[in-house]
């Protein structure tokens, strides 16, 4: 996935995180099926969810480094050039020395380090340090976006694999149906009682 997909699969994974579909560490049923259908209308692949989840991981992985190198970190401060640490060459020497995979973010962070943090500071960091100062993550236009929202409906999504939130699909599905049922139920005891009333 290039870096105009990425970015765009965080903006949207920041936008369930934000809307309360994340339970834990995953995103819920819910928030799954929204970045699976939100994914394919905005960029017309085909992508399906373990696609997205194994990105998902993969940033999350990269997250976890990063958050390693600064967490606890006290005088350090933010490249704006290089957007990455600003500290002296001895502590990158001394951070080297500790991963030599820190050394790769010397001369510029992670890409799209401010949505990452969103979708991951919570989840793998416990002293990590926020450095880069938020700029404002969401440029697009309304129009777009309303768009995006009502060519969703039109996307079938399989949401058998997904499980991350701990509840099986057929549990799931199975509550649905069962409330279903019982809104008809009652309806139609109320058009009975209706008509019991009307006699």
């Amino acid at each position: 996935m290039g870096d105009t997909n990425t970015k765009l699969f965080l903006k949207i994974c920041v936008k369930e995180v934000q809307a309360g579909n994340r339970a834990h560490t995953h995103f819920t049923k819910e928030g799954w099926k929204n970045v699976v259908s939100k994914f394919v209308v905005r960029t017309g692949l085909s992508y399906n969810y373990k696609q997205l989840k194994n990105k998902r991981n993969s940033l999350k992985k990269e997250f976890s480094v990063w958050a390693k190198l600064v967490e606890h970190q006290t005088g350090l401060g933010w490249d704006f050039v290089k957007r990455t640490v600003l500290a002296s060459d001895d502590w990158w020497e001394r951070k080297g020395q500790e991963n030599p995979e820190y050394l790769k973010w010397r001369n510029g962070g992670p890409k799209f380090l401010d949505m990452i943090e969103i979708c991951f500071k919570d989840v793998v960091a416990t002293g990590y340090m926020v450095l880069l100062p938020f700029a404002e993550l969401f440029t697009d236009n309304e129009e777009a976006n309303q768009n995006v929202f009502s060519q969703m409906n039109e996307v079938e999504v399989d949401t058998d694999n997904f499980d991350d939130d701990g509840d099986s699909p057929e549990q799931d599905t199975s509550r649905e149906e069962n409330s279903t049922t019982h809104n008809k139920k009652r309806q139609r005891m109320s058009r009975r009682e209706r008509k019991k009333k009307c006699k």
